[in-house]
């Protein structure tokens, strides 16, 4: 892949760098349907590249923009290509095989996010990111053979996802098929309604956040090494001596000293951290929202929620934003914690987080 780019240097992509350990690249050709052409597959390899190498980013979030997530090839540029001759064209496939590589071989775990259709290479792009999340009316579909042509390069990672006869029916019938058909043979890993995706997604990226970032950059080594069939010797030495050596890491050593001591590792966002004595108001997010917040300051632990004051961004809190609309809007007044001035929920979490060392502790 080329080397990275800053998100001014993209055309065709928007590309986001959240700060939390997440870098989200969007396709932006709505228009177009996201579909792609030699600008868009060279600005996903800039950006797939620079997020490799930035050191900040532990999730990579592949999504499109608009109604679907991606048509595929841009039929211009197909179009373009069967006038080239045969030099021509084996570059240009080249290109699309190494961005696609790119992502399969991403050393950092990777998730696509699919709203919409997924057409041709879109569905190699599904193919190649470790998860996928689909919105349960999305559709997919392998139709290059209807155009005269064949899913070359996204075949492998196709056969990978669905196995064999499930990519032969679907390459050579070009059918389309339904987000639940899809996740019943592999291609997708997970479904949400439509307004429920971003979240579904969020939740995922937080699980992955909680796991050591070497061991998933092993677990994808090790994982990208082995295939169907026979568990032989040299397999077996293969584990044997990948587990022995991981043991040995500084990281590992971590997870069991936060385990025995009862803390969250150090690898895990402050952000995402929970207070581990009982009743603290704050939760792993995902499970939070308890029915009444109580402020207990348990001072001397270092992810305690009055001593670090972790702050859950907004976009995250759907669960008490499916709880109360009201209560998330600011209609009406705050029952939950009286005396707290009412300015909508994000403003009220940093009010009470600026005050709870003061308040006294309720045991």
């Amino acid at each position: 892949m080329s080397g990275p780019g800053k998100p001014s240097d993209y055309g065709t992509l928007s590309v986001e760098h959240s700060g939390e350990g997440i870098c989200r690249i969007t396709m932006s050709r709505p228009d177009r349907y996201n579909a792609f052409d030699e600008t868009m597959v060279g600005e996903l390899g800039r950006a797939f590249h620079g997020a490799v190498d930035d050191d900040a980013v532990r999730v990579i979030v592949l999504a499109g923009s608009g109604k679907h997530f991606s048509a595929g090839a841009d039929l211009n540029w197909m179009e373009r290509a069967s006038r080239a001759d045969e030099q021509w064209n084996l570059a240009d496939a080249r290109r699309f095989a190494e961005v696609l590589h790119g992502i399969e071989s991403c050393p950092k775990p990777t998730v696509a996010r699919v709203q919409g259709a997924a057409l041709g290479g879109g569905v190699g792009l599904v193919c190649a990111c470790d998860i996928a999340i689909a919105a349960d009316n999305a559709s997919f579909a392998v139709s290059e053979a209807r155009f005269g042509i064949l899913p070359s390069v996204i075949g492998p990672y196709l056969f990978n996802a669905v196995g064999r006869r499930q990519a032969m029916r679907l390459a050579l019938s070009g059918s389309r098929i339904r987000a639940g058909e899809a996740l019943s043979m592999g291609m997708v890993q997970g479904l949400a309604p439509p307004e429920e995706l971003d979240e579904a997604v969020d939740v995922l990226v937080r699980d992955l956040l909680m796991g050591g970032p070497g061991a998933q950059r092993e677990i994808k080594a090790l994982f990208r090494s082995l295939g169907h069939g026979e568990i032989t010797g040299d397999v077996r030495e293969l584990t044997a001596r990948t587990i022995s050596r991981v043991r040995a890491t500084d990281e590992a050593k971590e997870g069991f000293r936060a385990f025995f001591e009862k803390r969250k590792a150090d690898w895990i966002p402050l952000w995402l951290m929970t207070c581990l004595k009982p009743g603290c108001w704050w939760r792993v997010p995902g499970r939070w929202a308890p029915a009444s917040p109580r402020w207990r300051p348990n001072r001397g632990t270092r992810s305690c929620c009055t001593t670090t004051g972790p702050m859950l961004p907004a976009r995250l809190c759907g669960a008490w934003k499916r709880r109360s609309r009201n209560w998330w809007t600011g209609a009406g007044s705050d029952k939950r914690t009286p005396g707290v001035p009412w300015r909508g929920f994000a403003s009220s979490i940093t009010w009470m987080t600026s005050r709870a060392p003061a308040l006294p502790s309720r045991r």
